[in-house]
């Protein structure tokens, strides 16, 4: 379950002028004695900040902590502070939790927490906590601190939690994450038009108005992170169509689609809701995040097709249902030549797009067909891995859940090839170590490192978890009494 923001003594004023938030200790600031400072960063206030366990990203993860920092990565955080404020402070209502960082002097100093919060638009502010929680509010650079949250965990639940509802689409309650990405007109203009100005509007960010529908796959388990498929809607509705669901649960993928996202809204907000519906999800549920996709249909497989190209850093890959948007203009014989949608992305964008699939669907009754086969002509000539699932009996309309499914299998294979040596190599050493452990209840530290590469190895596979069995039963065993 997620956990409630504590309520702010802060409550706003005339200019934020006063202490900050940030209170790292003197030794700190210069010198050989930085490493001294750590920093735990947690979801909630349940653990010991100074007492963070050292391993792995999952080890650490499974024990509620985010990560676990050095001074450097500190003084950074708080040096990502805008150097000029504004006069007004966060509106309090429309804060949502992001991390707990707690800063401390070795295990036995007492932590100094700062509270970093998520406003409506999207902003992120650090925030005193307990006895520091009257100190000033500090609206950091999104450009500094999002550079380093990016590296920290998304998911804030529980790993033994049952959420219920699985296999039927819900309503997904509130509040909703802002994603990092911020489509203002520089944003804009640098991922749709390789940097020259845009005519459009930037998106409008009124989530707290918003609606999304989620979809867990039947067999979900937050112990396994599961996959993310992103529905883009032609119409207002936004509910995932049922044509999805059977290879998502066979899958292991959670789907979410966003209500009042159809073809009448701006286009800016769309790509923008359907970056915000990553972010707000993977808050809510395990998600690998080598394994987000997008689709739609139509319009909406437009828009899927863009985000997809123009994010190859969000999405992995995309299945466009009856549509296909092309950074080039694509000529169709006989009706003449379709305009580009946006322009190819820069070469670092492009090299990473090459990596990832889209699969896209149409059929011999499409009237968008001829146009998807040019524009799919079109992109693999760049080197894109793009490939139509064509049937001849469809036309501008949902598949079967056979026909979504080859394309969304060809789409994943990837991922699963990465997965499947990952499970492998963790299977080995894990093999390894159990073999040298023997019958011993208590464990040397080799035995620990050796485990411990299991959990690097195959993050959350069933072995992993084995691993963590085995650390924290020695860890039990082998403690004073």
């Amino acid at each position: 379950m997620l956990i409630a923001m504590m309520a702010l003594m802060w409550v706003g004023g005339a200019g934020l002028a006063g202490p900050d938030p940030w209170r790292i200790p003197p030794s700190s600031s210069v010198g050989g004695v930085a490493n001294q400072v750590i920093a735990a960063v947690t979801f909630d206030s349940e653990h010991e900040d100074c007492r963070a366990p050292q391993g792995s990203e999952m080890y650490q993860r499974v024990h509620g902590y985010a990560a676990v920092l050095d001074g450097k990565t500190v003084r950074q955080l708080a040096a990502s502070a805008r150097l000029k404020q504004p006069d007004v402070g966060p509106n309090q209502s429309e804060l949502v939790p992001l991390y707990r960082v707690g800063q401390c002097v070795g295990a036995e100093s007492k932590a100094t927490v700062v509270r970093l919060s998520q406003s409506a638009n999207g902003s992120v502010w650090a925030m005193g906590e307990g006895e520091d929680a009257s100190r000033v509010p500090q609206l950091l650079e999104s450009s500094k601190v999002q550079g380093i949250l990016n590296d920290w965990p998304s998911y804030a639940g529980e790993f033994d939690e049952r959420t219920g509802g699985h296999g039927l689409v819900k309503v997904l309650s509130k509040p909703y994450w802002s994603s990092r990405h911020v489509l203002d007109k520089p944003t804009l203009g640098d991922r749709f038009l390789r940097g020259r100005a845009v005519t459009i509007d930037s998106a409008d960010r009124l989530l707290a108005l918003e609606s999304m529908y989620m979809r867990l796959p039947r067999e979900y388990d937050a112990k396994s992170p599961a996959g993310l498929l992103v529905w883009i809607d032609s119409s207002d509705k936004g509910e995932p169509p049922e044509c999805l669901f059977e290879v998502c649960d066979s899958s292991n993928i959670v789907i979410v689609g966003i209500a009042n996202c159809g073809n009448i809204r701006p286009i800016a907000n769309r790509y923008q809701l359907g970056l915000d519906a990553v972010a707000t999800v993977s808050r809510r549920t395990h998600i690998d995040k080598r394994r987000i996709y997008t689709s739609g249909l139509s319009g909406g497989a437009r828009v899927a097709s863009v985000l997809a190209s123009c994010f190859p850093d969000v999405y992995a890959g995309a299945i466009p249902i009856v549509g296909l948007s092309c950074y080039e203009a694509v000529a169709v014989p006989g009706r003449g030549r379709y305009a580009p949608a946006f322009a190819k992305p820069q070469e670092s964008m492009l090299s990473l797009l090459r990596k990832r699939r889209i699969g896209v669907i149409t059929g011999g009754k499409d009237f968008n067909q001829p146009e998807i086969i040019g524009a799919a002509q079109v992109m693999r000539g760049d080197g894109l891995q793009v490939r139509t699932f064509e049937r001849v009996e469809l036309g501008h309309e949902l598949p079967t859940p056979e026909h979504f499914a080859q394309a969304m299998v060809w789409v994943d294979e990837p991922y699963q090839a990465v997965r499947k040596a990952e499970i492998a190599q963790a299977q080995r050493l894990l093999k390894s170590a159990m073999a040298k452990i023997g019958g011993r209840e208590v464990l040397t530290d080799a035995d620990r490192s050796a485990l411990m590469r299991v959990t690097e190895a195959g993050p959350w596979s069933s072995e992993a978890w084995k691993a963590i069995e085995l650390l924290d039963r020695s860890a039990i065993d082998s403690a004073p009494r």
